[in-house]
């Protein structure tokens, strides 16, 4: 039988949960019955875009210094709020449901609700989008970037990690991630170079039109994917993992985006 039939994914929570997504508080109400599932991140964007003017207010009626001060603040809050629930509740470094998880962990429920979907977990990046990034480099961009995914390979393996570990990775990866993120797009936007040549292709354009529509979509096209199979599936090479996976999954997600975009965003948009 296909993955895709077993009785474990048969579970349409939208059937009577679809109005928590329509006004946006399904990352917060009902978690553990959530209509489909990647649209938490929808809701948490925009909590936390709804509260960005706050931050605003306080650069344009304060100053530069004081507006730090607050930026600094909600930055704090939200690193110790997640090095919390990280020691106390025993969470795991990140979402990843075949990992190895502490014995004292009991709760993907709470993990999804307080620390995952939380808008003040998720916060950092925004915060962090206030302060200027000047000095850093092209390497030490790459590098943390690189870090950030590569330093998983230990825990995806079936390693468990200490309280602190998980604690350092959820509180930081976020941050590190961000930091270099920003030196990437200020460096690229600012002072141009042949990446901003290569980013400003016209070829670019229509993709990220349809980048909305592709991340509403690919869960989908991966579950379908996936899905179908008869049998476990084995990682062997990278490039034959590209050839039969990522292309074809890409290529799908972004042929079914423009069908969903003219049908569905192009016509609403010009409402």
């Amino acid at each position: 039988m296909p993955i895709f039939l077993s009785p474990a994914l048969d579970n349409d929570s939208c059937q009577y949960n679809y109005w928590l997504n329509l006004l946006y508080i399904d990352n917060i109400v009902d978690t553990a019955h959530i209509c489909y599932v990647i649209s938490w991140y929808l809701a948490t964007d925009l909590q936390i875009y709804l509260f960005t003017p706050i931050l605003l207010l306080s650069f344009a009626n304060f100053g530069a210094v004081k507006g730090f001060i607050t930026a600094s603040i909600v930055f704090l809050i939200s690193t110790g709020f997640n090095a919390f629930q990280m020691l106390a509740w025993h969470f795991p470094p990140t979402q990843y449901q075949f990992g190895p998880k502490d014995s004292r962990y009991n709760s993907q429920k709470r993990y999804d609700l307080w620390n995952y979907y939380n808008p003040l977990i998720r916060c950092q990046i925004y915060v962090m989008g206030f302060v200027w990034i000047d000095r850093l480099l092209w390497v030490i961009s790459l590098s943390s970037m690189l870090f950030v995914i590569m330093i998983l390979q230990n825990y995806t393996s079936g390693n468990l990690w200490t309280p602190m570990e998980n604690m350092m990775y959820s509180c930081f990866s976020r941050v590190v991630w961000g930091l270099a993120l920003s030196w990437v797009i200020f460096s690229t936007y600012c002072r141009k170079g042949i990446i901003n040549d290569f980013m400003s292709l016209p070829i670019w354009t229509p993709l990220a039109r349809l980048s909305f529509c592709a991340y509403l979509i690919h869960i989908m096209v991966v579950a379908y994917f996936f899905g179908k199979t008869y049998s476990e599936i084995y990682f062997t090479t990278l490039p034959l993992f590209f050839v039969e996976t990522v292309i074809p999954i890409t290529v799908i997600t972004f042929a079914i985006a423009t069908l969903w975009s003219a049908m569905f965003e192009l016509p609403f948009a010009k409402v």
